[in-house]
C-alpha cells in the first residue's frame, strides 16, 4: 500500500478576517466587504475573542427490543460571543456592534488578512442582533476589553462563495 499524501496546513496567524456588515447591505458581496459599509473588526478582537460555537442536539430513535440505541441529528444552535478592545477614538468594534444593532458577521478563514475580498472566496455568514456591551474588569498591565453576545437571528450560512 502507498503512503497517503500529507496535506499542507495553513498557519492561522494573519490568515483570518472578520467583518460586520450592517443590515441593508449584502454580506455576500466582495464589493461591500472591501468598501466603507462593512467594518473590518478582526484586529479589534483580543486573542480568543471570536467564539463561535455550533451545537447539534441528538434525537433518540429507539426501537422495540433492539439492543443498539439509534440516534438522528436534531436541532442546531449557533452562538457567538466576542471580546474586543475599546477606549480609543478609532475603535471600530465598539461603535459597529452597538447594543440592538442588527447586521451580519462575515468570517473568512485561511486567506491572508490583507487580501481583498474577491468573488468565489468562501466565508461564513451569521445574521446577528448585538447584545449588551459589558466592560471587563481592569487587569494589571492589560488593555480595556468588552465582552458581548451576538444573538444569531437567522440560520448561519457556512462556506458561502462571495459574489463580485
Amino acid at each position: 500500500m502507498t503512503l497517503e499524501n500529507t496535506p499542507k496546513s495553513v498557519e492561522s496567524d494573519g490568515t483570518f478576517r472578520l467583518w460586520f456588515v450592517p443590515d441593508g447591505s449584502n454580506p455576500k458581496s466582495a464589493a461591500i466587504l472591501n468598501g466603507s459599509t462593512a467594518k473590518s473588526i478582526t484586529y479589534s478582537m483580543v486573542p480568543g475573542g471570536f467564539k463561535r460555537d455550533t451545537n447539534e442536539e441528538t434525537v433518540s430513535d429507539e426501537r422495540l427490543s433492539l439492543k443498539q440505541m439509534l440516534e438522528r441529528p436534531g436541532s442546531v444552535t449557533d452562538s457567538i460571543e466576542v471580546q474586543y478592545v475599546f477606549g480609543d477614538e478609532d475603535d471600530v468594534a465598539n461603535a459597529a456592534l452597538a447594543e440592538g444593532v442588527e447586521g451580519s458577521i462575515v468570517a473568512r478563514y485561511a486567506v491572508p488578512n490583507e487580501t481583498d475580498a474577491t468573488a468565489a472566496q468562501l466565508v461564513d455568514i451569521a445574521k446577528v442582533r448585538c447584545g449588551k456591551q459589558r466592560k471587563n474588569q481592569p487587569v494589571r498591565n492589560g488593555v480595556w476589553v468588552k465582552t458581548q453576545k451576538l444573538f444569531v437571528i437567522a440560520p448561519v450560512e457556512d462556506d458561502v462563495a462571495l459574489i463580485a
